[in-house]
């Protein structure tokens, strides 16, 4: 009866209580498990997670080793022994093989060889002569081994290397995308989708269906498509086109080009005004005091003073009234 104990120095005694009829008396180093009916070397003794499905044994080096039970093998990702699936699948690829994963039967490519991002097919692995940086892993790329960023990482859109992806906790509007820049995510519009200059979200770029004159640019303006200049550039009245008016100017002055003749003129800036008597552009005191002109007549500036001028060129003030000179 000692050998149906499992080990040829254990001795069996019969035992009405017990299921199985009997108790065996391990020796030392192994214990007695299904109660008392079998020993087992004690390095074994409750070491596999699922005994159920797995077996313990004993390696070369004294190690337990936990295997599947016949019939069963382990699955790639949960590790647990499962129903072998593989034993009637075969793998289209020459340099795959079948394995359980997630509890299908799946073809994974064979040792020294990888699956291909580009051509979905297992290719020689050339990624272990491969030196990635930090935050990189090597994959194969159309028969190339290439670097990319490890899971949870991206590439920064400044510094060019891979760092902690923070768009993970960072959302963006409709229609935008999120990205690193600096370290910090940063939310622009997504592929054909601009930014609409009026209402500063990202809509859909309808440029590319929309000409412009030379040296004019297409932007979005309340959903509708609208041309500009170049920067740079400014509308010349005359011609009607976009053009570099390079004129030097007095200070407070700008270059423009004149209506009627579409030269380039200086023209006081925004909020100055040409001093009649000087002929200096000067902050132009008009707009911020009180001081008002008489019916066809406006407000001028003269070496610093405010005076009433003419609005038809060539008149004068006389008594008040602006006439035409005797």
């Amino acid at each position: 009866m000692a050998g149906v104990c499992g080990h040829p120095n254990a001795t069996c005694a019969a035992n009405a209580t017990a299921v199985s009829g009997y108790t065996c008396t391990c020796p030392t180093g192994f214990t007695p498990v299904n109660d008392g009916a079998f020993c087992i070397d004690s390095r074994c003794y409750n070491y596999c997670p699922d005994p159920a499905t797995e077996l313990c044994s004993i390696d070369a080096s004294g190690k337990p080793v936990c295997t599947c039970k016949p019939g069963l093998v382990r699955d790639t990702v949960t590790g647990k022994c499962v129903r072998n699936l593989c034993l009637n699948f075969v793998c289209a690829d020459d340099f795959a093989t079948c394995a359980m994963v997630n509890g299908k039967a799946t073809c994974v490519c064979k040792p020294g060889y990888a699956q291909d991002l580009l051509l979905k097919r297992c290719v020689e692995d050339l990624c272990p002569r491969k030196i990635c940086l930090m935050n990189e892993v090597c994959v194969m790329r159309n028969l190339t081994a290439t670097c990319i960023c490890r899971p949870l990482y991206v590439v920064d859109g400044t510094l060019h290397v891979c760092v902690p992806n923070t768009c993970l906790n960072h959302p963006c509007s409709l229609n935008e995308n999120c990205v690193v820049v600096n370290k910090i995510p940063s939310c622009i519009c997504k592929p054909d989708y601009v930014k609409d200059l009026a209402k500063q979200v990202c809509v859909r770029n309808l440029c590319t269906a929309t000409t412009c004159k030379v040296n004019e640019v297409c932007s979005m303006y309340n959903n509708a498509t609208r041309c500009t200049c170049r920067s740079g550039l400014i509308v010349n009245p005359h011609t009607g086109l976009c053009e570099r008016c390079d004129l030097l100017c007095t200070v407070n002055a700008e270059c423009t080009f004149s209506p009627t003749t579409g030269e380039k003129i200086c023209t006081c800036k925004q909020g100055f005004l040409r001093d009649l008597g000087s002929g200096a552009c000067v902050v132009n005191k008009c707009l911020t005091t009180t001081f008002s002109c008489p019916l066809g007549q406006h407000c001028a500036i003269r070496l610093g003073n405010l005076v009433c001028v003419c609005n038809v060129a060539g008149q004068v003030i006389r008594n008040g009234v602006c006439v035409m000179p005797a």
